[in-house]
């Protein structure tokens, strides 16, 4: 009886040890370090357990930071470590798993480096708080976040240059079509109604008149139009009346009500600002005449001082999350690249068959 008792203790021991062997092994493979932290009653965090990683993690021997977890908090950053306090102060109140990432500074290596804390609070009978957990690495991912931020940056910045330099092109196009096409066609019309008056009368020279001269009128008509489409010159005279003759053509070229709510009769604003908003006005416009259905469309714009809003709101089919996510949405992509470069905001509310509200905000700059 004895023997099977020693024989059962044998096993049970040789189990153990290749358990912890396991396990041993297993902890000098993770990427990671686990550790148990405890927070006792009386508000002092003593680390309970820390496994191998310890020191290649944070740059700190095992049993300095069994002995005091200052040597931890002091070298966090002088952001962080107070952040790293409130986070595990609201994990005992709520009693919630703790989700923390700030820097270390690790002076030996002359390294500052990114940490990440998950860990699973406890409540223990003696009143001990008990989180169990893992600290990771995540200084690679953050470089990466910094990157992709950064890229991000000056694509936008790129972005509104390239605004810019198409708005100056428009205004150039703009004006040589007016000034000289347009003024060159004027002036040809004027010499062609010259000439008849002196030419003898001649049934088939005055059906070759009506035609030319028709000719030329559409030629001007279109060139007003096109030119208009480029950079209408009503900009020149604000955004209110911008805004008014866009609803206006759009309601002439549509069919569609489209009504402009403003309050006041001019708004003094910076050139760009002014054009922005009218160039987000219209991409709006055009895509609810392509994509919504609509029969009516309002459009509003309020100056409160410091902040300028304006809101095109449509009746028509909506936009779903698919259409809005889709990587083919230009227009919408276009105008909220547009409103970030002013610093503003935009903001799209949509319902599926009640219509979609396009609202953008942008701090006012004035006209100097």
């Amino acid at each position: 009886m004895n023997e099977d008792h020693w024989a059962k203790e044998f096993l049970d021991d040789a189990h153990l040890h290749e358990r912890e062997d396991r396990l041993a092994r297993f902890d000098a493979h993770l990427p990671c370090l686990l550790f148990e932290l405890e927070r006792q009653p009386d508000g002092s965090l003593r680390f309970a357990f820390l496994s191998d990683a310890c020191k290649d993690l944070l740059g700190i021997p095992r049993d300095l930071l069994y002995a005091d977890t200052m040597h931890l908090l002091s070298r966090l950053t002088d952001e962080d470590q107070p952040a790293l306090l409130e986070a595990l102060e609201r994990s005992v109140t709520q009693l919630k798993p703790l989700n923390w990432e700030g820097r270390l500074r690790i002076d030996a290596w002359k390294d500052l480096k990114w940490i990440n804390l998950r860990a699973t609070p406890t409540r223990r009978a003696d009143g001990v708080l008990c989180w169990t957990g893992v600290m990771t690495n995540i200084s690679q991912a953050k470089r990466l976040q910094e990157e992709i931020r950064q890229s991000r940056e000056q694509l936008s910045v790129l972005t509104a240059h390239i605004e810019e330099v198409k708005e100056q092109e428009r205004r150039r196009i703009e004006r040589d079509l007016h000034d000289d096409l347009g003024g060159n066609l004027t002036a040809l019309k004027m010499m062609l109604q010259h000439v008849w008056k002196n030419l003898p009368s001649d049934p088939y020279l005055v059906d070759r008149y009506a035609y030319f001269e028709n000719l030329l009128d559409s030629s001007i008509a279109s060139i007003h139009r096109i030119s208009a489409d480029l950079r209408p010159g009503i900009l020149d005279a604000g955004l209110v009346a911008a805004l008014e003759w866009l609803s206006s053509e759009f309601e002439l070229q549509t069919g569609l009500a489209c009504e402009f709510h403003c309050k006041d009769l001019d708004i003094s604003l910076d050139a760009k600002l002014a054009t922005t908003l009218f160039r987000i006005a219209q991409e709006a416009c055009n895509n609810i005449r392509k994509h919504a259905d609509a029969s009516g469309v309002e459009i509003y714009l309020h100056d409160d001082g410091s902040e300028l809003m304006m809101e095109i709101i449509d009746n028509g089919s909506g936009i779903s999350d698919e259409q809005r996510d889709s990587p083919q949405s230009f227009g919408l992509r276009s105008m909220e690249e547009r409103v970030a470069a002013i610093g503003g905001s935009l903001k799209i509310i949509s319902r599926p068959g009640k219509g979609t509200m396009v609202s953008a905000r942008a701090p006012v700059l004035r006209d100097t």
